[in-house]
């Protein structure tokens, strides 16, 4: 970056002041102004590594995971109630809480994508794994009288592949392959079905259910 500075001939910012660079990085790991012990312990401390002490502290606090839970949750359609007229109440809480536990535990990727795409399918699944599951069931439900049931079936698995592919989305094909996943009808199991193979759905109507991964 300094490089290509120096070629613009640009010169960098100033280095911020300790109370804006405070100010940044817990509004940006945490959501919020650091709690009074860590600015009080970064500001008063003249060291070299001050400014990593006070990101490890913020990385270690509880509040790091529930900031960065909100954006999956925002990604995954998560809601506390079913939504459409009624908007009744959904007790979907221990997922959140699951997922803050996951940020904040610092639970490797491969991993906290797996309990929630298929924790159910692991061998002797603990209930956190199951769970991590609901991921699959965040999209609004419509039990409201006179709707057509296939109708809102349909719509439900459009929202459902959205809120599956969003959060950790790829190229356009991947986003693709889910929709053939979610929309193709009686799929095999292990069945290639697009680009992939690693993962199957079989669409019946009523129900889904993802056999592999």
């Amino acid at each position: 970056m300094l490089d290509r500075l120096q070629q613009e001939k640009l010169q960098p910012a100033p280095e911020a002041d300790r109370n804006t660079l405070l100010r940044r990085v817990s509004l940006d790991l945490i959501g919020m102004p650091a709690p009074e012990a860590f600015a009080s312990a970064f500001l008063q401390d003249s060291t070299e590594t001050a400014y990593e002490q006070l990101v490890d502290s913020l990385l270690a606090s509880p509040q790091f995971g529930e900031r960065w839970a909100s954006v999956w949750l925002d990604l995954a359609r998560y809601a506390d109630s079913k939504g459409y007229e009624r908007d009744a109440e959904r007790l979907a809480w221990r997922y959140r809480d699951w997922l803050i536990r996951a940020l904040n535990d610092d639970m490797p990727y491969d991993r906290f994508l797996t309990e929630q795409l298929a924790g159910d399918l692991l061998p002797n699944p603990s209930d956190a794994q199951l769970v991590a599951t609901q991921f699959h069931r965040n999209t609004p439900t419509n039990d409201e009288g006179g709707i057509d049931n296939e109708e809102f079936r349909v719509a439900a698995l459009l929202e459902n592949r959205n809120g599956k592919v969003m959060p950790f989305k790829g190229r356009d094909h991947h986003a693709e392959a889910f929709t053939m996943w979610m929309a193709g009808g009686g799929i095999a199991k292990g069945k290639s079905h697009g680009e992939t193979d690693e993962i199957g759905f079989s669409i019946t109507k009523g129900k889904t259910t993802v056999y592999d991964i």
